[in-house]
C-alpha cells in the first residue's frame, strides 16, 4: 500500500501498487552529520568592502526597517542619502545590500552595459572573494566550476527610430552552498543582481557558521521504501492525485540535501532526501518527488569506523 495526502490533508492509502527501486544502493552517504548553527563574525576587511558598496559611513547607520527573526549585538543597518541600503548580521552570516536603483526597468530608460552571462559570472567570482565566501563550499558542476543559477530579464522595446529591439534588464546570478559534499536548498548561499554598467545593485548572503553536532547512520534502500509505503513523508507538491491511481512507482534517484528554515537560526540543521520517482498510470507516466527523513540511528563515538 502506498500513502499520500487527501485534499483535506489526511493520510490515505491507495490501491495496491508495485514499487520498484532503480537506484544504486551506494548513491548516497552511509552516514551524515547534523549541524548546529554557531555564531560567527566577519573580518574587518569584509565589512570595509561591504561599506564601500554604497559607499556608506557610520553617519548612515539607522534602525532596521523591519523585525528580524534573529538578534545580534553587532547587527547594523545603513541607509545612504541616495537611498542605498545595507544590512549586516555577523553572528548569522546574513548580509543584504540594495542600491535601490530602478533605472533599468522604468521611465522608458534603456539599460546600459548590463553584463553578459560570462561577465556577470566573472564579477560574481570577484565579489565572492571580496566578501570572504569560501568557494570550496559552493555547489560545483562536473567540471569543477561553480554551478550557478542565472537569469536575465529581457523585454522588447522601441528604439529612437521606432524599431523593436530586445534589451536586457538586471542580470541575476545565484550560487548554492554545500557542506561536506551535500547541497543546501532554500536561501543558503549568495545572490547577486547586476544592472547598468555592470554595477552590483542587489546582494543577499546567507552563510551560517556550522558545527558538527551528531553523526547518524542513513537509511538504506529497504528502509526508505518502507517510509514511502507507510506514508511517512510527503509528495512534492502534495496532491492526492499524484499517487492514488498509480499502478507502479519506480524510484530512479535519491537526492540528499540540508535545509534551514527562516526561523531556524539557532537550532539543528538536519539532512533530508528526495526520492525522484516515475509514476506509471498504465496509459501514461509522470515524474514526481517524495520528500522525507533519511536519518537512521545516531552513531556512538567510534562506531562506524572500519
Amino acid at each position: 500500500m502506498v500513502g499520500c495526502l487527501s485534499n483535506d490533508g489526511k493520510p490515505v492509502n491507495t490501491n495496491d501498487v508495485k514499487i520498484a527501486w532503480a537506484v544504486p544502493t551506494n548513491s548516497w552517504p552511509s552516514t551524515l552529520w547534523t549541524y548546529k548553527i554557531v555564531p560567527q563574525s566577519f573580518p574587518p576587511a569584509v565589512i570595509s568592502n561591504l561599506m564601500a558598496l554604497g559607499p556608506f559611513t557610520e553617519s548612515d547607520k539607522t534602525n532596521f526597517p523591519y523585525e528580524m527573526p534573529f538578534k545580534d549585538k553587532k547587527m547594523a543597518f545603513y541607509r545612504s542619502k541616495e537611498g542605498a541600503e545595507l544590512g549586516i548580521i555577523p553572528a548569522y552570516g546574513w548580509i543584504y545590500y540594495n542600491a535601490n536603483e530602478s533605472e533599468n526597468i522604468v521611465d522608458g530608460k534603456y539599460p546600459t552595459n548590463v553584463p553578459s552571462m560570462e561577465k556577470a559570472h566573472q564579477l560574481a567570482q570577484e565579489y565572492l572573494r571580496l566578501f570572504g565566501i569560501d568557494q570550496s563550499q559552493l555547489v560545483t558542476k562536473e567540471d569543477g566550476t561553480s554551478r550557478r543559477l542565472r537569469m536575465c530579464e529581457q523585454a522588447s522595446r522601441y528604439d529612437e527610430n521606432g524599431k523593436v529591439i530586445t534589451v536586457t534588464n538586471p542580470y541575476v546570478m545565484s550560487f548554492t552552498r554545500k557542506f561536506e559534499g551535500v547541497d543546501f536548498v532554500g536561501d543558503d548561499g549568495v545572490f547577486f543582481v547586476f544592472g547598468n554598467n555592470a554595477k552590483l545593485i542587489e546582494l543577499r548572503i546567507n552563510w551560517n557558521g556550522l558545527k558538527h553536532y551528531q553523526l547518524y547512520k542513513t537509511l538504506d534502500a529497504k528502509e526508505l521504501m518502507a517510509k514511502l509505503q507507510n506514508h511517512s513523508g510527503e509528495w512534492v507538491p502534495p496532491s492526492a492525485s499524484d499517487t492514488i491511481d498509480a499502478k507502479k512507482i519506480t524510484v530512479i534517484d535519491v537526492e540528499v540535501f540540508y535545509r534551514r528554515t527562516e526561523t531556524d537560526y539557532k537550532g539543528i540543521i538536519k539532512p533530508s532526501c528526495w526520492l525522484i520517482t516515475y509514476l506509471d498510470y498504465g496509459n501514461y507516466i509522470t515524474s514526481n518527488a517524495w520528500q522525507g527523513d533519511i536519518l537512521g540511528q545516531p552513531l556512538r563515538p567510534g562506531e562506524g569506523i572500519k
